[in-house]
């Protein structure tokens, strides 16, 4: 089964310039309110991180790493997890995780090497015009 849903779809150049200046603004409109709520959730998500976990987690936890109580919030402690995880599972992805949270992912190069001729020869050239000049000769004959 195809996607036949393109076919309905109208070109932009069968609009007027105040009809495609409508859909521009509806479109802007739907973007920022798609930014408002995703900017909403992280705020939420980040408030709910910064909780605190009852004492009885918490002193387990500090007692477990060798740090205060205090300073255990939900995400400390996932992170906490997250090292356990990585020592006792051998889980290399948890490792992974840990290191780009404590260091930050690293950059992936692309080394890419293109060979071209330096000068173009005066064959190429004609081709090219000659293509053109083809072209040229279809779309007159098509209007």
């Amino acid at each position: 089964m195809t996607n036949k849903g393109h076919e309905n779809l109208i070109p932009t150049t069968h609009f007027t310039e105040e009809e495609q200046r409508e859909f521009a603004k509806k479109g802007a409109a739907a973007s920022a309110e798609v930014r408002r709520e995703k900017k909403k959730r992280k705020l939420i998500l980040q408030d709910i991180l910064e909780l605190k976990l009852n004492e009885k987690v918490a002193s387990k936890i500090a007692k477990a790493y060798g740090v205060d109580a205090k300073d255990i919030s939900l995400e400390v402690a996932m992170d906490f997890m997250q090292v356990n995880k990585a020592i006792e599972s051998k889980d290399t992805q948890a490792y992974n995780a840990v290191k780009d949270r404590v260091y930050g992912k690293p950059k992936q190069e692309i080394q890419q090497s293109i060979d071209v001729a330096s000068t173009p020869t005066t064959n190429s050239i004609e081709e090219v015009e000659a293509l053109l000049g083809d072209i040229a000769k279809t779309d007159n004959t098509e209007s």
